[in-house]
């Protein structure tokens, strides 16, 4: 899970990039995914472990993941650009830990522990505090429509995550990535012609999509689909609060841009959460 925060921890950043560049949402994610999808289709192709067979009867889940995949991005990437704040779009979209938590203990009867519960409390006071949102209680500029965005994001990601879950259990990751990003191009493609996407593409653009599409889509959905299978869902959730502290981490080592002690107390919370999960496991 820490490689998929690594690969994730400048995507808000990439994807502002791509807009600033004359970029469209449709844009970023035909591309991305196109990328990906053939990333993965060589990973299949070359390693002969693998297989491109899934079971009939696995089709309608496959099918479901795509479509609440496919769903998700485009909620989100909409969302990022209409709701203004990078503040309040991280606040929104972490609340899916706490929410999917719930959804798992009601529908599918989870257990959550004492030490769970503890850490998901930390690791969400730790990510508003990262964010600056703590101690303030303040968002910044907020578009309306982006917050419709961002929680229906939020809800789709919580559906393709315990899907997920599930279909780990029998899919290599690679296969099941393949075929979730393949699906999800096609639909990303009735978004927009492709001429006015190729119209889009700047060799800056280019270059921003490339390590979407390698880092932030390929390497990091692998990652995410062996921490879900290792994991769960719900334990997952609880460690990708922490992609706030990495970010900050990232922008100290590149940008040379220091923290506030306010910062400080929130990676401190976001350790210390995942220090209390790693005891329950």
């Amino acid at each position: 899970m820490i490689g998929t925060i690594l690969c994730w921890a400048g995507i808000e950043i990439l994807g502002s990039l791509v807009y600033l560049g004359g970029g469209s949402p449709a844009t970023l994610l035909q591309i991305r995914f196109a990328f990906a999808s053939f990333l993965f289709f060589l990973t299949i192709l070359l390693n002969k472990k693998l297989s491109f067979k899934i079971a009939r009867k696995d089709w309608k889940s496959l099918g479901v993941m795509s479509l609440l995949l496919a769903a998700h991005l485009f909620f989100f990437w909409v969302g990022l650009k209409k709701i203004v704040s990078i503040v309040a779009m991280l606040g929104i979209y972490f609340t899916y830990p706490s929410l999917m938590a719930v959804t798992s203990s009601l529908l599918l009867k989870e257990k959550f522990t004492k030490a769970r519960k503890v850490s998901l409390l930390l690791g969400t006071l730790g990510m508003l505090f990262t964010i600056g949102f703590l101690p303030k209680l303040k968002f910044g500029v907020v578009g309306g429509t982006g917050v419709i965005y961002l929680f229906l994001a939020v809800a789709t990601w919580i559906g393709y995550l315990l899907i997920s879950q599930k279909e780990a259990k029998k899919y290599s990751p690679p296969v099941m990535l393949f075929y979730n990003f393949l699906i999800s191009t096609l639909l990303f493609l009735l978004l927009q012609s492709p001429i006015k996407t190729l119209s889009e593409l700047s060799p800056a653009v280019f270059k921003y999509l490339l390590a979407l599409g390698v880092f932030s889509t390929y390497l990091a959905y692998l990652f995410l689909q062996k921490a879900i299978k290792y994991l769960g869902a719900t334990s997952l959730g609880i460690i990708h609060l922490s992609k706030t502290t990495f970010s900050i981490i990232l922008a100290y080592l590149v940008l040379h841009q220091s923290a506030t002690p306010f910062q400080l107390l929130g990676i401190a919370l976001v350790l210390s959460s995942i220090l209390v999960l790693s005891k329950d496991a």
